[in-house]
């Protein structure tokens, strides 16, 4: 359920939309039959962001009165790698119906935030936008998303609804909805810090009795600024400087140099921002991505290509991976072989055909508006 919530795939005409429709999931198991373990979760924490998570979701709470500094490193390890963690705020007593103060009974690991907000806290409210009677609250919980009736994706052998789906009520089922919403922001800009994502969603909620209601819109239609570049903070932001004719789009131009761009008003029609002229390239089809590759691909050596981690390995050249983040490199001892560099991760990816570098194009793709799209100037293949 907490995956469909998050990323279940839209306009197909079936079941629900997640909140972020192209989004990658990386599944961990830390619970079992008997529950969650402190180190299983802190294990787990730490094997996603050794794994390129940029967003955590823990949508698990410990039973009243259960604390613990157990997580505190697993935390600061995933703050300090500009990894943010959303966390369900818990469900109280839900047999008794009562929601605990957290500001009086801390619970783990929502609370455990090391006094820097390490965590985005959720807790749930209903459809009139109040605070649920089971939903923990206090100064652990940063906002509030909707937490009952909340439909979404079930195995077979927990599904209440038609077509594998059920319906269920807490904070676990608030929290995907935030985190969903963190996802889109970090899509949308790439070089965001961890704590300029919690500054939006928090900045940008909806102040309604006396609790912040989280608000999708606001928190991400929100320029990028250089004062979230400088310093991971979306406090009083300072506006980029542009000249109103042509600064924006220049700004935006020079930010998705070497991305993969998909129109997504207009079917995900796909465009290749050449990193060196900065214009954008029409990709209409496999046979001319792949031809498109080949001529804005520069010649590197097996030695430096192996310098150059693939998916899951370690860095160890930072310098040059950032150099050649978004360039597509041809293997020049190797009939020409062609790689892709991520932009956004650095790790390369092999194209052997078109068929191959049109999907990758497609999957390590950014989501544009066609308003967006056209302050980039075209390029004539």
């Amino acid at each position: 359920m907490v995956a469909g919530i998050i990323g279940a795939e839209s306009n197909n005409n079936t079941g629900i939309s997640g909140i972020n429709w192209n989004v990658k999931l990386m599944p961990v198991i830390a619970c079992n039959n008997s529950g969650c373990g402190d180190q299983a979760i802190t294990s787990a924490v730490k094997y996603a962001v050794d794994n390129g998570a940029d967003i955590i979701n823990l949508s698990l709470a410990g039973s009243v009165f259960n604390y613990t500094d157990d997580f505190n490193t697993a935390i600061k390890y995933a703050f300090d790698r500009n990894v943010l963690v959303v966390v369900a705020a818990g469900n109280g007593d839900v047999e008794g119906g009562i929601g605990r103060n957290l500001n009086t009974t801390k619970v783990s690991p929502v609370c455990n935030d090391g006094n820097e907000n390490m965590v985005l806290g959720v807790g749930a409210i209903n459809a009139n936008n109040q605070i649920t009677s089971w939903s923990n609250y206090g100064n652990c919980v940063d906002v509030y998303a909707p937490g009952e009736n909340i439909v979404s994706t079930a195995v077979p052998a927990h599904s209440t609804l038609s077509g594998f789906y059920d319906t269920a009520d807490g904070t676990s089922f608030s929290t995907p909805i935030v985190s969903g919403i963190a996802a889109l922001i970090k899509a949308k800009y790439p070089e965001i810090k961890n704590t300029a994502i919690r500054d939006r969603i928090i900045n940008n909620s909806d102040n309604q009795n006396n609790i912040n209601i989280v608000n999708a819109h606001k928190a991400i239609s929100q320029a990028f600024t250089d004062n979230e570049k400088k310093t991971g903070s979306a406090i009083n932001p300072t506006p980029i400087a542009t000249d109103p004719a042509t600064g924006d789009a220049k700004n935006l131009q020079n930010k998705l140099k070497g991305y993969i761009l998909l129109q997504v008003e207009s079917h995900g029609e796909a465009w290749y921002v050449n990193p060196v002229d900065g214009k954008r390239y029409y990709m209409k089809d496999g046979a001319t991505a792949y031809e498109m590759m080949r001529k804005f691909g520069l010649g590197i050596t097996n030695t430096d290509l192996g310098k150059l981690p693939q998916e899951n390995q370690r860095n160890n050249n930072p310098s040059l991976v950032n150099k050649l983040k978004g360039k597509i490199l041809l293997q020049v001892q190797s009939l020409g072989e062609a790689w892709y560099i991520n932009p956004k991760t650095g790790f390369r990816y092999y194209m052997k055909n078109g068929e191959a570098a049109y999907n990758l194009m497609r999957n390590y793709s950014l989501g544009i508006t066609n308003k967006d799209l056209e302050k980039i100037p075209i390029g004539n293949f």
